[in-house]
């Protein structure tokens, strides 16, 4: 009975110290955002700009642990600080700013926007290489491009293959329905049907991936809750973050440049995953 008291007591310990880093993370972050000046770098921008369009912010302390703290997502001040640290040079900002502009077009400016930040990191990131050949082939469906210009077609071909030899699903599946079509390249049924059983295929895994992590949430969360009754409040708002505490780097995964081949590093469809394949995924 001891033992578990001692258990007990230290569970909640724990439990309190990260809920308090939490709120010092939380309240550091609306600090360094009103404190914003001319002198602010490209850094604190990018940090505020991930902090509002993953929805979280996290600090690694010294005893291995990553805390996260939730804050709510807002896509207009992400878009906002990013640009600010894009304009000062920042290449995940550009990344960021030009497949987030790219997924919401809903008119041409916003492809153009798109474009525009693509093409200043689509040599350094192959799914940003993918995105930009996406975005050239919504110009081409639009009508803003002239069919017959070999030059766009020609690029936009080189960039979904680029993406295509390093995994990105999306430019996978946009070769299908290219090869299928005989849109901008010669009609083949056979390379289509590679192009869509390696979509498949690649996709099969996400989800598998996505399931397995999704159970590791659920798994924390009955451990977590199972220790004592005591903590129940207190794990009604760390659930989220205990479950990727447990996970560990796995989970934590960001831009891995480590695991990454430094002239073409991966945003999203990453293996291990990345954070904007977890958000994408609605996992975190």
């Amino acid at each position: 009975m001891k033992k578990i008291l001692i258990f007990a007591l230290l569970f909640l310990t724990t439990n309190s110290f990260a809920l308090g880093v939490e709120k010092k993370l939380e309240k550091n972050f609306y600090k360094t955002e009103n404190k914003i000046s001319k002198e602010t770098d490209s850094s604190t921008y990018e940090s505020l700009g991930l902090g509002y369009l993953n929805g979280y912010i996290f600090a690694d302390a010294k005893n291995g642990f990553r805390y996260y703290a939730s804050i709510p997502k807002d896509i207009t001040k992400a878009k906002l600080y990013l640009s600010k640290a894009a304009d000062q040079g920042s290449d995940l900002s550009n990344a960021l700013l030009g497949i987030i502009y790219r997924k919401e077009a809903t008119e041409e400016k916003d492809i153009d926007k798109a474009i525009q930040y693509l093409s200043k990191t689509k040599d350094k990131y192959y799914d940003v290489l993918g995105e930009y050949g996406l975005a050239l082939h919504q110009k081409f469906r639009w009508g803003s491009i002239d069919s017959l210009d070999k030059s766009y077609s020609e690029e936009m071909i080189m960039s979904l293959n680029g993406a295509a030899l390093k995994g990105y699903i999306p430019a996978i599946n946009a070769l299908h329905q290219l090869y299928k079509e005989g849109s901008f390249v010669t009609k083949d049924l056979k390379v289509s049907e590679i192009f869509r059983k390696e979509a498949l295929r690649l996709a099969e895994k996400k989800v598998n991936d996505q399931q397995l992590l999704s159970e590791a949430m659920e798994d924390s969360k009955r451990r977590l809750e199972g220790y004592s009754s005591l903590t129940r409040n207190e794990l009604k708002k760390g659930r989220r973050i205990s479950f990727l505490i447990s996970l560990g780097i796995v989970a934590a995964v960001s831009y891995s440049y480590a695991l990454q081949d430094p002239s073409f590093m991966c945003t999203v469809g990453c293996q291990p995953p990345s954070v904007v394949d977890l958000m994408n995924w609605g996992i975190l």
